[in-house]
């Protein structure tokens, strides 16, 4: 049992630290829990992944880079075929930005990753790819914000909800 609770506690260590984390770059500051920044246009929704320390176990530099560039080759050639819908405002075209995601104590090192910039009917169509995107290079989730929403924690890994649903004892 005290193995269990051990996990179970660090478990919800990893999660606290997501929540705590500064997400950002020199355009946009995202912070969970707090509210989603107005956008142009007003119905852009922003994401932000990584590739960099699959399951929050830290990798070499090298590791990350690499996993982060094939990362970014796969949102590219998903964001090529997501065409604006008809009637949509063209300034809404998906759109990728480096980013930064740093706790502020500095207690989990800080991880490069992206913003994605997506009108909110090709979040909402494409949610299911993002998700299985983000688990595919081994992340526990995503951050998510809607316009006019609180910026979310997005669980991405089947085993890690698992675990926090244990830890927390909620169904997520």
């Amino acid at each position: 049992m005290a193995d269990n609770t051990a996990e179970q506690q660090k478990t919800q260590a990893l999660w606290q630290a997501y929540r705590e984390t500064l997400y950002f770059n020199d355009h946009l500051s995202l912070r969970v829990g707090k509210k989603a920044p107005e956008m142009e246009p007003a119905d852009t929704v922003v994401l932000w992944l990584t590739a960099e320390n699959p399951h929050s176990q830290v990798c070499s530099s090298k590791a990350n880079q690499a996993a982060n560039r094939r990362l970014a080759e796969r949102m590219g050639k998903y964001l090529e075929s997501a065409k604006p819908r008809s009637g949509a405002d063209t300034k809404a075209v998906p759109r990728v930005e480096e980013a930064i995601a740093k706790h502020p104590n500095g207690q989990w090192p800080a991880e490069q990753g992206f913003f994605v910039y997506l009108p909110a009917d090709l979040w909402r169509e494409g949610q299911d790819f993002w998700e299985t995107l983000a688990s595919e290079f081994g992340q526990n989730a995503i951050v998510v914000a809607e316009p006019g929403k609180p910026v979310q924690l997005l669980v991405t890994d089947h085993a890690f909800r698992r675990q926090l649903e244990a830890a927390s004892g909620q169904h997520l």
